[in-house]
């Protein structure tokens, strides 16, 4: 039997390999881009998002899962609740 291996790479990654210089992309191997943190801004990569006391920085928020709904009998969370979608 054979595998069938069709490899994808983020546009992110391919954005990197192309600003590097070094490499000419093709954009139709690209993987679809992922929607978390389109529109964030500049402080979606630029600024930390977790305060050093772990506490979420105010406005990113949305970004986050914020709350845990189900955690069964060996502490292991099941289900999540308000988290933003993604693909």
């Amino acid at each position: 039997d054979e595998l069938q291996f069709d490899p994808l790479i983020s546009t992110l990654t391919l954005a990197y390999f192309a600003d590097s210089g070094w490499y000419q992309v093709d954009l139709s191997r690209a993987a679809a881009s992922a929607s978390w943190g389109r529109g964030a801004g500049c402080a979606f990569v630029e600024e930390p998002c977790i305060t050093d006391t772990g506490d979420i920085v105010p406005g990113s928020d949305s970004l986050f899962c914020n709350s845990l709904s189900n955690i069964n009998s060996q502490g292991i969370v099941t289900t999540l609740d308000g988290c933003t979608p993604d693909l």
